[in-house]
């Protein structure tokens, strides 16, 4: 079976004539984003007469019991007989706090300011000590009330969460993202009044040279679909002990990244730190024509671990031989220092080992460095990359990592439109993108750029826009400037490219087939059907080559899109 990350939905549901109902429904949006519902109305209590202080004593122990099961906490922050939320639920967003879940709060009110609630309710007035008071000369909470918005309750629930969302399918959107995937930077892309995705959540979905592999919802078990032999077959990950946070297959290599479902320590007084791995496995061909997995190794992917929200993030990369990880952590120094902390590493991942440090936590058996299995081959301090000039700090432009079989490569990336909690106030004059390539051992660095030179002409890209390689900066995001190129498919062999492009409300996929002996030059160019795009760019990412394309809609169905006389398939997750 296939594991769902667990969500405790609390909220005054309960307190409904059709409570049960409501917990059914409430499960069922769970479902439809890969988790797992649980609703307080789930537990069947016998042990005590109903209306009794012993009844109310076993409700609150069933509860936390659900509560201490869950990954996550969704909760409901509507006012409840009064401007503030229900009670019962701000103690379970404070008990799941202080077991280190993820809590995340919605509101079907708007998010009105709680200072507003409570001046609707109460008669409240400024005194003389500059203070807004009640009737009963009790201080009113104006938090956020000058910067044009306001905590939406008492500051130890508004700032005690990781979200507030609108609505419940938003909030478990929210959950599903930060659980099974890594939380994107706070950016987007706004022009007046119209905005637009930047960036967007990793699929939980591969592919690689005719191989899909994903986690199927009718399987309950991650598939592995050989699209050129038409065959699917169930593949082990383990995921019984996991949360997977990323999933890639490249160059016949399928990495796993992924945390236990139980953190490992107490990082402070409101985290917890959940030990993450990363497993390799080769894909491997049959006789049959069937594709199977083989376990290669397993490495630990940072020295202490991460927690589970949306402010620490990691990167990753990896080849047939080798990996890199970028991580990007708040600081949580005591001593108030801002600078997030930063690191870069590179792994050997080449050679085989059954030693798995997930079976290991004290490292008693862990094999000397010279031996077989995963090592680290570089560390990248925070000198090092002030050095190379990819530190990010509190304002990144950083894009993903790239690899080849000598170096590692770092993508930055700004737009003159971009805004957001991260977004940097040194904008470019119209899209720059840069690769930054850091060989393994000793050697020089490698830099290449590309934006607007700001002339009176505006001149932008002269580059050959049909290169496509790490060490070349991916000019192709820009080719058609105001568009965006969000992702693109390049079957070089055949001279088939498919780009996705939007500006703002406008959107497209185009297919250009091009002379196999000149991809500079398309020889024909067409526009896919307008529908395409919901049901192929739901997470902004296409795969594929000249026969089909491969991508995802809004309902966590992968759409396959085959150029024969095949019909649109879809496969949900």
């Amino acid at each position: 079976m296939l594991p769902s990350p667990k969500v405790y939905l609390a909220g005054p549901d309960v307190f409904e004539p059709n409570a049960v109902e409501r917990g059914e429904q409430l499960k069922a949006l769970c479902t439809k984003h890969g988790l797992t519902g649980l609703f307080p109305l789930d537990n069947t209590i016998e042990t005590a007469e109903p209306g009794s202080i012993a009844h109310a004593a076993a409700i609150r122990t069933a509860n936390m019991m659900l509560i201490s099961s869950c990954d996550a906490i969704l909760a409901d922050l509507t006012p409840f007989r009064g401007p503030s939320m229900d009670v019962g639920t701000a103690y379970e967003m404070g008990a799941g706090s202080a077991l280190g879940k993820v809590v995340v709060g919605y509101t079907t009110d708007g998010g009105k300011p709680y200072f507003e609630k409570v001046s609707e309710s109460h008669t409240v007035k400024r005194a003389a000590d500059g203070h807004v008071r009640d009737e009963r000369n009790m201080s009113v909470e104006e938090f956020g009330v000058k910067e044009g918005g306001g905590l939406v309750d008492n500051l130890m629930i508004s700032c005690g969460m990781e979200k507030l969302c609108n609505s419940e399918d938003e909030g478990l959107a929210f959950i599903a993202e930060l659980l099974k995937g890594k939380s994107k930077w706070q950016q987007y892309l706004q022009f007046e009044d119209k905005t637009s995705p930047f960036h967007y959540p990793d699929t939980l979905w591969t592919y690689d040279d005719g191989v899909l592999i994903f986690p199927s919802a009718e399987a309950q078990n991650y598939v592995l679909y050989d699209l050129s032999a038409g065959k699917k077959s169930n593949i082990d990950l383990e995921t019984d002990k996991k949360i997977v946070r990323r999933i890639r297959l490249k160059d016949g290599v399928l990495v796993v990244e992924w945390c236990g479902h139980e953190p490992y320590h107490q990082l402070n007084e409101n985290e917890m730190v959940y030990r993450h791995f990363a497993t390799a496995y080769d894909v491997e061909y049959i006789r049959s024509g069937q594709s199977v997995i083989k376990f290669r190794n397993e490495w630990k992917i940072h020295f202490l671990g991460f927690p589970l929200n949306s402010q620490d993030r990691f990167f990753s990369a990896h080849t047939s031989t080798h990996y890199a990880i970028y991580t990007w952590q708040t600081n949580r120094s005591a001593w108030g220092e801002d600078e997030p902390i930063e690191a870069l590493a590179i792994w050997d991942i080449s050679l085989p080992s059954p030693y798995r440090p997930s079976e290991d936590p004290a490292g008693k058996a862990s094999p000397s460095e010279d031996s077989e299995g995963a090592r680290i081959i570089r560390r990248f301090s925070f000198a090092n990359l002030d050095f190379y000039r990819i530190r990010q700090r509190s304002d990144p432009d950083f894009r993903c990592l790239e690899l080849d079989e000598n170096n590692v490569y770092v993508i930055v990336e700004s737009h003159r439109w971009l805004v957001g909690q991260q977004a940097t106030n040194n904008l470019p004059q119209l899209h720059h993108v840069k690769t930054t390539g850091i060989p393994f051992g000793t050697g020089p660095a490698w830099e290449d750029e590309c934006g607007a030179n700001g002339d009176s002409e505006i001149s932008f890209c002269e580059k050959d826009s049909g290169t496509r390689c790490p060490s070349i900066a991916p000019c192709w995001r820009h080719e058609e400037f105001p568009y965006l190129t969000v992702t693109e498919v390049v079957d070089s062999a055949a001279g088939v490219v498919f780009s996705a492009r939007h500006c703002f409300m406008l959107e497209a996929i185009s297919l250009e087939i091009t002379p196999k002996f000149d991809m500079n030059e398309p020889e024909h160019a067409i526009s896919l059907r307008d529908d395409l795009w919901p049901q192929l760019l739901g997470k902004g990412k296409l795969c594929g080559d000249e026969r089909f394309i491969i991508g995802e809609n809004a309902n966590q169905e992968i759409t396959i899109l085959h150029f024969d006389d095949r019909k649109l398939q879809r496969s949900g997750l």
